[in-house]
């Protein structure tokens, strides 16, 4: 090989070696793979929708409602002692009962609704029946057998029922029941007439016999809206225009806020 032809080899060698490092130095980005210029100190590894260790601190924990804390801890009414979602020791204000019934009447425990229902014991002119004999409503949805009468009829005069040797005629069902919708009427002479349940599914038949839509409970009411939070207005279960509080996010997380617009717990972040 000649010395020139020893040059323009060498000189392609060195040519080729140099675009080599060309394409390396070019190939390569100037800042590692994962590089975050607004944070230097992210790593290759780090996750950039990775939520902040404190991100619930500035998030404030709202817990049940007064009447969803009460079904929680199986409190049909009166006042309860409970801790909530947020770890909060309150004092909760549960619904009232439907009459006839009453918290904790009768064989009901603390917190639950019973009834207390007139017995034999109240059979008496001056007692709570204010009858001496007859067949009588006894307040719960039953009936009280007074005494019969040994001699003569049992009479009503004015609500009091009394034994008389004076014959009593009683009043038929049709006439007896004309202005009750529901439930007992006594037909003159000690004896009641059924006068039918109501016909609508919330109904309940009151004291004076007439047919009352029952309405739901606020839990009720803001579970058949999908409510899970935050103040809501609409129509209950009667038809008519309620509002009611359906709580806090604190069962969620403590990262949970309520969207107020759509009664929805959601994360911000």
């Amino acid at each position: 090989m000649s010395f020139e032809s020893l040059k323009i080899s060498r000189r392609g060698a060195l040519l080729m070696v140099g675009l080599f490092v060309m394409v390396l130095v070019v190939g390569c980005p100037s800042e590692p793979p994962g590089y975050n210029e607004a944070d230097p100190e992210l790593d290759a590894g780090g996750d950039v929708d990775a939520e902040p260790d404190d991100a619930g601190d500035d998030v404030e924990c709202i817990g049940e409602s007064d009447h969803q804390l009460c079904d929680q801890e199986g409190a049909e009414c009166g006042t309860i002692e409970a801790e909530d979602s947020c770890g909060n020791i309150r004092n909760a204000v549960c619904p009232d009962c439907t009459p006839p019934n009453e918290c904790g009447a009768g064989d009901a425990g603390d917190n639950e609704c019973g009834c207390e229902p007139l017995t034999r014991g109240d059979c008496s002119i001056d007692g709570a029946l204010e009858a001496e004999c007859g067949t009588h409503d006894d307040g719960c949805g039953g009936t009280v057998e007074c005494d019969d009468c040994d001699e003569g009829w049992c009479l009503e005069d004015d609500g009091v029922h009394r034994c008389d040797d004076e014959e009593c005629v009683p009043t038929p069902r049709e006439d007896a029941c004309e202005d009750s919708e529901c439930g007992t009427v006594g037909d003159g002479c000690g004896e009641q007439h059924d006068c039918g349940e109501c016909d609508g599914e919330y109904d309940v038949c009151t004291s004076d016999n007439t047919c009352e839509c029952q309405s739901e409970s606020a839990s009720q009411f803001c579970d058949r809206h999908d409510a899970e939070c935050g103040d809501l207005e609409a129509e209950d279960n009667c038809g008519h225009m309620r509002s009611e509080n359906c709580g806090g996010c604190g069962a969620f997380g403590s990262s949970y806020t309520c969207d107020d617009d759509e009664n929805e717990c959601w994360r911000p972040w």
